[in-house]
C-alpha cells in the first residue's frame, strides 16, 4: 500500500487564487499543477498518496460565528477515520485564528494546535504506525492585507506562530516546518503565488522524507533507546547523576583557570541548586558512552531573555531557536562538542549560545562547528558576553 498524507488546512491548502492572471486556468483556484499539494504528490512519487483536505477559512478550534463548519476540531476525528491508515498528519492553520473577531494571540492560537495534535494521536487511525504529525506555521499575513477580518494586530499573530508551533512541536514529540518566506499575492498579502506554492512543496518533500525515510534501525539521541555500536548516547540527566556532573564542571573549571579564564565559572557555579532545576524542567543532557557520563550540557528550547538585546551586531533572523548553555566536558572523548551540538539540532534547527571573553577554546569550538559571532549580550548580573549564532 501507498504512503498515506493526509494535508489539512485552509485557502492556502485549497489553493485558492485571488488573482486570476497568477493561474494558469484564470480560475479562483490553483490548478493540479500549481497546487503545492498536488507537487507534492508529483515530487513524492508513485510510493505516496498526497490527500488533500484544504477549506477557506478553516481555524483550529474556533467556530466563526458569520461560516458555518469552520471549526477542525469536531470534525477531525471523521477525517482522519475517512482517510485510514495514515503514515502522516501536516495540519497548516492559524491564519484565520487570527482574525479580529476572535481576539486572539499567539500562544491560544498554539493552543488550539495543540488540541488538535492531541486528538489526532488518540484516533485510532494510525494502522500499525506510531502517529507522526507534521505542524507547519502558514506564512505570516503581511502588512496591506484587504481582508477587513484582518488588521496590524493580526499581522503579528501570524509572526508569532512560527515560534510558539515550534515549541509545541517539540513538546508534543511531533516535526515542524516553518512556511515563512514562502511568497504570498500582492492581491491580498494572504494567499500564496504560484512561487508560493512551489517553494512550499520543496520544504514539504524534504520534510516528509525526512520524517518516512528515515532509517528505522535508526536510534534518535536522547529517546533512552537502543544504543549504537559505541554504546553512545544524549539523555536527560536525572538526580542520581549530578555528584558525575558537578565532577566534569570541576574538571571544566579547572581547565579554564589553566588556561587563562579564572573568572567565568568562579565559585560555585554551576551550584546543585541550579542543576537540579535543570533536571526538573528536563533541559539538562548528559553525554554517556559505555554507560558512563563524560559530558553535560542545558538546552533551552524557548526564548533566552539575555538574547532580547544585543549590541555591536544583531541576530541573523527572528526564527524559533534553542540555546546551549554550560557545556562542559571531561576531555576523554574526542569530538564530543560535535556530538552535542548534532544532538541539539536534531530539536531545534536553529542554535544560540554565549561564551566569556576569555574563554577562547569554547570561540574556537564554536566557530570551528559552524556558529557565527553576532554581537554582544549581557547577562542578568550584567557581564558580557560574545553571542553565537548557527
Amino acid at each position: 500500500m501507498k504512503k498515506h498524507i493526509l494535508c489539512i488546512g485552509d485557502s492556502n491548502t485549497h489553493g485558492l487564487c485571488t488573482d486570476p492572471s497568477e493561474s494558469a486556468d484564470h480560475g479562483s483556484r490553483y490548478n493540479e499543477e500549481e497546487r503545492w499539494t498536488c507537487l507534492l504528490q508529483k515530487a513524492l512519487g508513485a510510493e505516496y498518496l498526497v490527500i488533500e483536505e484544504g477549506l477557506s477559512g478553516r481555524t483550529c478550534v474556533y467556530d466563526d460565528p458569520d461560516m458555518d463548519s469552520m471549526n477542525l476540531l469536531p470534525v477531525l476525528h471523521a477525517l482522519l477515520n475517512s482517510h485510514e491508515p495514515l503514515d502522516l498528519l501536516i495540519l497548516m492553520l492559524g491564519t484565520n485564528d487570527a482574525k479580529t473577531k476572535f481576539h486572539t494571540d499567539p500562544t491560544k492560537i498554539a493552543v488550539g494546535m495543540q488540541i488538535l495534535v492531541e486528538e489526532a494521536k488518540s484516533v485510532p487511525c494510525w494502522g500499525e504506525n506510531e502517529p507522526k504529525i507534521l505542524i507547519v506555521a502558514p506564512a505570516p499575513i503581511e502588512e496591506g492585507v484587504t481582508y477587513p477580518e484582518f488588521n496590524k494586530e493580526s499581522v503579528e499573530t501570524t509572526r508569532g506562530l512560527a515560534r510558539k508551533y515550534a515549541f509545541l512541536a517539540i513538546h508534543e514529540d511531533a516535526k515542524f516546518l516553518d512556511a515563512g518566506g514562502c511568497e504570498l499575492t500582492k492581491a491580498d498579502h494572504v494567499h500564496l503565488t504560484t512561487k508560493g506554492h512551489r517553494q512550499l512543496a520543496e520544504r514539504m518533500e524534504t520534510a516528509v522524507r525526512e520524517i518516512l525515510e528515515a532509517p528505522e534501525a535508526e536510534v534518535a539521541e536522547g529517546e533512552g533507546g537502543k544504543e549504537n555500536d559505541e554504546a553512545e548516547e544524549i539523555v536527560m540527566a536525572k538526580e542520581t547523576d549530578l555528584l558525575r556532573i558537578l565532577e566534569i564542571y570541576d574538571i571544566a573549571k579547572a581547565y579554564m583557570r589553566a588556561s587563562g579564564n579564572p573568572n567565568q565559572w568562579n565559585g560555585a557555579y554551576p551550584d546543585q541548586d541550579t542543576l537540579r532545576t535543570d533536571i526538573e524542567k528536563q533541559q539538562l543532557y548528559v553525554y554517556k558512552k559505555d554507560g558512563h557520563i563524560h559530558g553535560v550540557f542545558m538546552l533551552l528550547l524557548e526564548e533566552e531573555p539575555t538574547y532580547a538585546y544585543i549590541e555591536d551586531g544583531s541576530w541573523r533572523e527572528e526564527r524559533p531557536y534553542g540555546t546551549i548553555h554550560r557545556l562542559a566536558g571531561d576531555g576523554e572523548v574526542r569530538g564530543l562538542f560535535a556530538k552535542c551540538v548534532a544532538f541539539c539540532e536534531s530539536k531545534m534547527k536553529y542554535l544560540r549560545a554565549d561564551t566569556h571573553f576569555d574563554n577562547h577554546t569554547m570561540q574556537h569550538l564554536l566557530e570551528k562547528n559552524g556558529f557565527e559571532r553576532r554581537g554582544i549580550i549581557y547577562l542578568k548580573n550584567g557581564d558580557p558576553r560574545i553571542a553565537y549564532q548557527k
